[in-house]
């Protein structure tokens, strides 16, 4: 049992330095290391503990990757003034969805023991973990079925392979394929460490040698080799496909519950954002998710708003904005300031479980529970529908380029601006918010998924957000 215990305790610390280096920069050092000690626990694991141990290392990285959820208490903005009800939620969503996609990892511990004693391990294992990733995902999007669902493998928090971003010479390989190429090489050289600590051949008598040697030639591709990709954080114009884009950062509460007046004083600093913007003389104007500064531009004084119009007339701008219909779809409007008009609308595809719809297991549950008039209460700010069409089909042509516009969420699809890539895509654009939550600890892991994003495709990628600064990703190969 003390034996099981020390095997457990080691489990956690292993997963939750992965789960950590979501994060942090340089934590992608300890994820090969860490790979390696949990082949080796279950290795050293009878079976009846192989499930558990592995379940345990998966719901430390799941649940470091999902820890920027306790940042959304209070839920006072979306109308639920129950503290203790609205701990009782948040805790309950992470540790349930946590654990969910932790099990998978227990599945694998058991499908890998057969092979941990040969070198087979070096093949099997990455095919193993890279599958049950893909799995633990499309299978989640069914237990979060609800009005809002799509379903896929869209949720990819807790996929090994975004601790690679933080690496400049690592970062290379998700041009093989994403986030999945990463998380396999991610096992992959977990198992090699794993195979020089353990097997005793003739290539490895010194196996301690060979295991610091083979991780300090690891270190240095991941530090060594050149960044593929160039980044500016607040830039006040990006020159993209022959394009000049001007993404707008803004630090609003979300719009919801406002007065009269202070809607008003929201729009007009959206409306002195753009009237900055409109200096760069820009073809495109990219609004963060949700300001719905179109649909609520009627309440700036009329000879202000005629100003702000013949602007983006006379530079012929595309302005890029959103809008949330409770009870209808969020959506990207592209406003063309020649016409006057919007001349093309995109409904969000991907949204985002509990923050923009509610699946019907959370329902049933919290109705159970007694909860239902919270429930209604997140309902009414909090419920929309999403877009059957294919993130192929979320393309925009504006003068030389085509531009792929995707919201916010639409960044955790690990294939969806891939998709919209090969439909002809040249330039990737996220209009993202964070304004519900109180830290950046989401923005540093959605960075790095965008990151990933424009190696995999080989486009610049621009995000316009609110909270967090706006930045573009410059490609260098």
């Amino acid at each position: 049992m003390k034996k099981f215990l020390l095997h457990l305790f080691l489990a956690a610390t292993t997963g939750s330095a992965i789960g950590a280096s979501f994060f942090y920069t340089y934590g992608w050092i300890l994820v090969p290391g860490a790979c390696a000690l949990f082949l080796y626990l279950l290795s050293r694991s009878t079976t009846r503990e192989l499930f558990f141990l592995g379940t345990l290392f998966g719901f430390c990285i799941v649940g470091f990757s999902l820890s920027w959820v306790f940042t959304l208490f209070p839920f006072d903005r979306i109308g639920v003034h129950n503290h203790i009800a609205s701990v009782c939620v948040e805790f309950g969503i992470w540790f349930f969805c946590s654990l969910i996609l932790a099990t998978f990892s227990g599945f694998f511990g058991i499908q890998v023991r057969p092979y941990l004693k040969s070198f087979w391990i070096l093949c099997i294992a990455p095919l193993l973990w890279v599958a049950s990733e893909l799995v633990r995902a499309a299978l989640f999007s069914l237990v979060m079925w609800g009005s809002g669902s799509t379903f896929g493998a869209d949720f990819s928090f807790g996929f090994i392979g975004y601790t690679f971003a933080g690496s400049p010479g690592l970062l290379w390989f998700a041009r093989a394929g994403g986030v999945l190429a990463l998380s396999w090489l991610a096992i992959t050289l977990g198992s090699l460490l794993y195979v020089v600590a353990t097997q005793k051949t003739l290539f490895f008598q010194t196996r301690l040698y060979s295991f610091a040697g083979i991780y300090l030639f690891i270190l240095a591709i991941g530090f060594l080799l050149p960044s593929p990709l160039k980044v500016e954080m607040e830039p006040s114009v990006v020159v993209a496909d022959g394009l000049r884009v001007v993404p707008i950062s803004t630090h609003l509460d979300p719009s919801f519950h406002l007065t009269a007046e202070q809607l008003l004083g929201y729009e007009q600093t959206i409306a002195d954002k753009i009237n900055v913007a409109l200096k760069q003389k820009p073809d495109v104007i990219i609004l963060p998710e949700y300001l719905q500064f179109l649909k609520n531009q009627m309440l700036l004084p009329s000879n202000f708003r005629t100003t702000l119009m013949e602007g983006l007339k006379k530079n012929n701008t595309l302005l890029v904005d959103s809008e949330a219909t409770p009870g209808g779809q969020g959506a990207m409007l592209f406003f063309d300031g020649a016409s006057g008009a919007v001349v093309a609308r995109q409904e969000k595809r991907y949204l985002m479980p509990f923050a923009e719809y509610q699946p019907k297991l959370l329902i049933s549950i919290l109705t159970f529970l007694g909860l239902g008039k919270e429930l209604r209460d997140i309902l009414t700010s909090r419920e929309y529908l999403s877009s059957d069409e294919p993130f192929s089909s979320h393309t925009f042509v504006w003068k030389s380029a085509n531009l792929s516009v995707l919201a916010c969420s639409e960044v955790f699809a690990p294939f969806g601006y891939k998709e919209a890539s090969g439909a002809g895509a040249t330039v990737l654009i996220n209009v993202a918010s964070h304004g519900w939550l109180n830290s950046n600890l989401l923005f540093r892991e959605t960075f790095a998924m965008a990151k990933i994003h424009a190696v995999y495709t080989g486009k610049p990628y621009i995000q316009a957000i609110n909270y967090q600064p706006s930045f573009v990703l410059y490609p260098t190969f």
